[in-house]
């Protein structure tokens, strides 16, 4: 049960984490060596107490287990959810998340970074992300719905076409378009 409630934890994680690491168009990827004096876990600690970064992760976990729960049979009981809640809880992500850490920054990196983050500019940036996030998070139907207005969608009309021919025709005219038959 734990493995499975860490699985889901790293997968919905790893989908969050996603769009801030995924490289802009026509970046290269590079992939530097590791620092020779990584941070420290005490600095990336600190680092994640700045940020909030553990009322983040079990914001993330409460959310995936009312959405687990809402999907899930109506069989399985409270007891379930109750256990599952305990242990998220308990868990300490963090800790695993301090050598992955370590692997990208150095000790001057994160010198820096926290140098940052106890100036005026670095609080209000911690104080204003989330604000900022739940405002482009808003954004983003219209803009899909602007750029699907925009695309050209000659192609799907033309599947649908084929699908329709298709759904409607007989197994030699299916077999025409290389399709493949199924029978009884």
């Amino acid at each position: 049960m734990k493995r499975l409630l860490a699985a889901l934890l790293f997968a919905s994680l790893s989908v969050a984490s996603l769009a801030q690491t995924a490289p802009q168009p026509g970046a290269a990827a590079v992939v530097a060596a590791p620092p020779a004096h990584p941070a420290t876990p005490e600095q990336i600690r600190e680092y994640f107490q700045i940020v909030h970064l553990d009322q983040t992760v079990h914001a993330v976990m409460d959310q995936m287990l009312k959405a687990s729960r809402a999907q899930a049979p109506p069989y399985l009981p409270d007891v379930v959810w109750e256990d599952m809640t305990k242990t998220f809880a308990s868990y300490d992500l963090l800790a695993e998340m301090i050598p992955i850490y370590q692997r990208h920054l150095s000790h001057e990196d994160m010198v820096s970074i926290l140098a940052f983050y106890r100036t005026e500019g670095g609080r209000h940036l911690v104080e204003a992300q989330p604000a900022m996030v739940a405002e482009a998070q808003a954004v983003f139907p219209a803009v899909g719905r602007k750029h699907r207005q925009r695309m050209d969608l000659g192609p799907v009309r033309r599947a649908r076409r084929v699908l329709r021919i298709l759904l409607g025709s007989t197994d030699r005219r299916r077999r025409q378009f290389g399709c493949f038959v199924i029978q009884d």
